[in-house]
């Protein structure tokens, strides 16, 4: 009889609870791994709009909140190992976050 579970693999008697070599139970799957990613992109430029939005236009500091999270959104995709056919989903999710944080700032009073 032969069973398998996602990490257990059972062939006849004993049962190998660990994973074999080389393969970690913690990683995501790929389309978890995507979401993660969108999510980072979205979350973190939501504050960094939000900052941008009360500097001058074109000044270091506003071209610093707009890039500041591209190097971590780089680094999260090669972990994971996400394609490069995925890029402009990600920069439109950071543009959205880019967008929404500076509209919650224009709406404070």
């Amino acid at each position: 009889m032969r069973l398998h579970l996602r990490g257990v693999s059972c062939v006849g008697s004993p049962c190998r609870i660990f994973p074999a070599k080389g393969k970690n139970p913690l990683a995501p799957t790929p389309s978890t791994a995507l979401l993660l990613l969108l999510i980072f992109s979205l979350g973190a430029n939501i504050p960094l709009g939000y900052l941008r939005q009360g500097t001058e236009r074109f000044s270091w500091r506003w071209f610093l909140y707009i890039h500041l999270s591209i190097p971590f959104i780089v680094a999260l995709r090669l972990h994971f190992g996400i394609s490069w056919r995925f890029i402009p989903l990600t920069l439109g999710c950071a543009i959205a976050g880019q967008m929404i944080g500076s509209r919650w700032r224009r709406s404070r009073p």
